[in-house]
């Protein structure tokens, strides 16, 4: 009996195992994300296509531009005569290096597996603008918990632009797609460094193979490279490891690029890189008629400028400003940058989403002071958990506004980072709003 009572009171005292909780954090990660998905493939579906109403019809897009946006027509000329033999171009059997290709490989991809459709390519884009939610959730988890990583995912969801580019062929929302799932990777760059006790270096591989296709396309983004090297070297603990593993990340970029590069330079004659419009975008951000927004093509160069275009190219306009005016190149500069962190919707390029559950004009002055509280909360605590963002966010920001005129859509590509930092307020004041609760 004395054995049997002994067995009982052991088998009474030994720990049972805690019960599982149900994971609500993923049911509200998933409510949001279908929120996102559905939003976009409304606006898709919708027949209030406010943006498209901005681009003007034309002779030359015979009237496209009203479906897929100004660019759109030319990226679809490109993927259209790839297709049917007739060179990487604008115009049939004229092969050409004024667009990147990035984005016209995407549309090639689409149009050769089902058919040229535009609704498809749309789904597609709703697709990316959607995964980047997930990877919203993914980067502010990382760095700042579960309640963050809600937060960012719900401000990426409901952002405005994200919701409506889908709709029209730009490179952005694919680039966002790709920019995001990039610093996540970047995030986790120390994660894969010994396996089985060996160095791994197919991890900076890839992502160095990601990074260049992202750079294909949108080539600006090489200029915001370094400052998200110096932030990888500020992240991770071993500087001479990271250092090795941005080499072979490198490596990897330019083994995407060079073909390209080489391409182009055979078809101009002359040393060429990823596409040569560049010069068109530095022109319209520094000349006489400049005001930091985008200019129709008719309020664009004065008659001398257009001499000066037609004689040395667009690249001998930009440069004869900024040399002629540093004053006014500063201010434009710094206009620009302005537009970018704080014009709502910009002049111009306004568009309207009536699905929307905030409206943009409130929504978007609302993200950006929670991106700027949390930026500016995330210096005071835990910087280098940032690092890889902080590089990011530097680098585009000072590069595209240099290069670009400023519009809605060069926001794009900052959304994610934008929610993250969003995010990371909104988990912070939630903390402290739980606490004094807690505290009574």
């Amino acid at each position: 009996m004395g054995k049997k009572s002994a067995a009982k009171k052991n088998i009474s005292h030994t720990p049972q195992p805690d019960k599982k909780r149900f994971p609500w954090h993923l049911l509200v990660l998933a409510i949001i994300i279908l929120e996102g998905f559905c939003l976009r493939m409304n606006y898709i579906h919708s027949d209030d296509h406010e943006i498209l109403r901005f681009f003007p019809r034309s002779g030359i897009g015979q009237g496209n531009e009203q479906l897929i946006g100004w660019d759109g027509v030319r990226y679809d000329w490109i993927a259209s005569n790839f297709l049917n033999g007739q060179g990487f171009g604008y115009k049939p059997g004229q092969p050409d290096s004024w667009r990147p290709p990035g984005y016209p490989f995407f549309l090639i991809a689409v149009y050769f597996l089902f058919g040229k459709d535009y609704y498809t390519v749309r789904v597609f884009q709703v697709i990316f603008s959607t995964f980047a939610i997930l990877f919203s959730y993914l980067i502010a988890r990382k760095v700042a918990g579960r309640s963050a990583g809600l937060a960012s995912a719900a401000i990426c969801a409901l952002y405005h632009d994200a919701v409506v580019f889908p709709l029209i062929y730009y490179s952005e929302t694919l680039f966002m797609f790709l920019i995001s799932g990039l610093i996540y990777m970047l995030m986790n760059f120390s994660a894969f460094d010994h396996r089985g006790g060996r160095l791994k270096w197919g991890y900076p591989v890839v992502i160095g193979l990601i990074a260049g296709y992202a750079a294909l396309v949108r080539p600006i983004y090489l200029l915001s490279y370094p400052f998200i090297a110096l932030g990888l070297l500020w992240y991770c603990r071993d500087v001479n490891l990271t250092a090795r593993k941005i080499a072979v990340m490198t490596v990897a970029l330019l083994i995407v690029l060079a073909p390209w590069c080489i391409r182009n330079s055979y078809i101009e004659g002359k040393p060429t890189f990823i596409s040569t419009n560049g010069g068109l975008n530095l022109a319209m951000g520094f000349c006489e008629n400049a005001d930091g927004f985008f200019l129709k093509e008719s309020q664009r160069f004065t008659p001398e400028e257009k001499q000066l275009i037609a004689d040395k190219g667009y690249g001998a306009v930009a440069s004869r400003f900024v040399l002629s005016n540093p004053v006014r190149t500063c201010v434009l500069y710094l206009k620009k940058i302005r537009i970018q962190l704080f014009e709502p919707s910009a002049r111009r390029n306004i568009v309207r989403f009536t699905g929307s559950p905030i409206p943009m004009p409130a929504y978007y002055p609302l993200t950006m002071i929670l991106f700027l509280g949390g930026l500016t909360a995330s210096l005071f605590g835990g910087r280098k958990r940032f690092a890889v963002l902080y590089g990011y966010l530097a680098g585009y920001i000072l590069m595209s506004a240099f290069f670009f005129y400023m519009g809605d859509r060069h926001r794009i590509p900052l959304v994610p980072v934008y929610a993250v930092f969003g995010g990371y307020i909104v988990s912070v004041i939630y903390r402290q709003i739980k606490l004094r609760i807690q505290l009574g």
